[in-house]
C-alpha cells in the first residue's frame, strides 16, 4: 500500500512522517479479540459465541458488554489483558482514552470518523423486549427498562480532545425508529450522557438477518451539532436483559467501516 510522506515541523526541525491513506473499507475483527464488561464481575449469565464472521450473545436475566478497539488494519488494537480491571470485567479507568491515544501518536492505527463516516453490519434477534418502561417522555432511559435485544455502540472522542462521546444503535419493540434516547449520570458538578438511536423497531423481522447502514458523522452531528467527531476508541456489542429479568439473544455479523457510502454511484 502506498504511503504519503508529509513534512512536520517540530521545534524548528523538519521531520518526515508517513501517513497511511484511508482504505475504502475496514472490517471489524469478529472471530476473537473481544473483551468483556460484566456488571456481575464476570459472573453474569451471559454467553458469547464467536464463529466465523458472527458473534452471538445470549443473556439470561443478565447483562454483559463485549468490546474491542478497531484499527485500520482490520484487527483489534492490542490491550494488556493481565490488567486487573480487564480480568475483573470492570469498566475502563478514567485515563483509558489517553492510553489508547498514546498507542497511536501518529494517527496511523485508530479510525477517524472524518475518514470512515459510514458503518454497515447485519444483526438478528430472537425476540424483542417490552419497552413500555424503557424511557420517559423526554427520552431519558429508565433503569428498570434499560434493556435492548440488540445494541451496537461506538465510543468516539471529540475532535482534538479527550472528551468521550458514545452513540449506540439499538433494536426496540415499539419505540419508533430514529428516536434518540439517552442515559445520564451525574458526578458532583459533571453530567455525562450516552446516546442511543433506535435503528430497528418491532417484531416483523425477528429471526431474520437485517442489514444496516448508518452515517456516523451525521448521527454525531444530530446529537452534538456544535462540535466535530474525532477518533474511534471502542466498538461494543450487547444483547442485555438484566433490568427486565428476561432472556434474549442477538447476533451480529459483517461489521465494516467505510470511507464512502456503500452503494453510492
Amino acid at each position: 500500500m502506498p504511503r504519503i510522506l508529509q513534512a512536520l515541523p517540530i521545534f524548528g526541525i523538519i521531520l518526515s512522517a508517513s501517513v497511511l491513506p484511508a482504505q475504502e473499507t475496514v472490517p471489524v475483527q469478529m472471530a476473537d479479540g473481544w473483551l468483556r464488561r460484566d456488571w456481575a464481575k464476570c459472573e453474569g449469565n451471559t454467553q458469547l459465541v464467536a464463529q466465523n464472521n458472527t458473534v452471538t450473545i445470549t443473556s439470561d436475566h443478565s447483562a454483559a458488554l463485549f468490546w474491542q478497539i478497531p484499527t485500520r488494519e482490520g484487527k483489534a488494537l492490542d490491550i494488556d489483558r493481565d490488567r486487573t480491571w480487564i480480568q475483573e470485567c470492570d469498566r475502563p479507568p478514567t485515563d483509558f482514552d489517553s492510553e489508547v491515544l498514546g498507542k497511536d501518536p501518529d494517527n496511523q492505527k485508530l479510525l477517524n470518523v472524518s475518514d470512515y463516516r459510514y458503518i454497515t453490519w447485519k444483526w438478528r434477534v430472537n425476540g424483542t423486549i417490552d419497552d413500555r418502561q424503557t424511557a420517559d417522555k423526554d427520552g431519558k432511559i429508565l433503569k428498570e427498562g434499560d434493556d435492548f435485544a440488540g445494541k451496537l455502540g461506538i465510543s468516539i472522542l471529540k475532535k482534538d480532545s479527550n472528551d468521550l462521546r458514545e452513540i449506540a444503535y439499538v433494536w426496540t419493540r415499539s419505540i419508533p425508529e430514529e428516536t434518540i434516547l439517552y442515559q445520564e449520570k451525574r458526578v458532583l458538578f459533571w453530567r455525562y450522557r450516552w446516546h442511543r438511536i433506535v435503528t430497528q423497531s418491532g417484531n416483523d423481522q425477528v429471526g431474520e438477518w437485517v442489514p444496516e447502514l448508518r452515517d456516523i458523522y451525521a448521527d454525531y452531528k444530530r446529537i452534538y451539532p456544535n462540535e466535530e467527531p474525532g477518533r474511534i476508541v471502542r466498538i461494543y456489542l450487547m444483547s442485555d436483559a438484566d433490568n427486565t429479568s428476561t432472556q434474549i439473544s442477538g447476533a451480529f455479523s459483517n461489521i465494516e467501516f467505510h470511507k464512502n457510502k456503500p452503494g453510492a454511484e
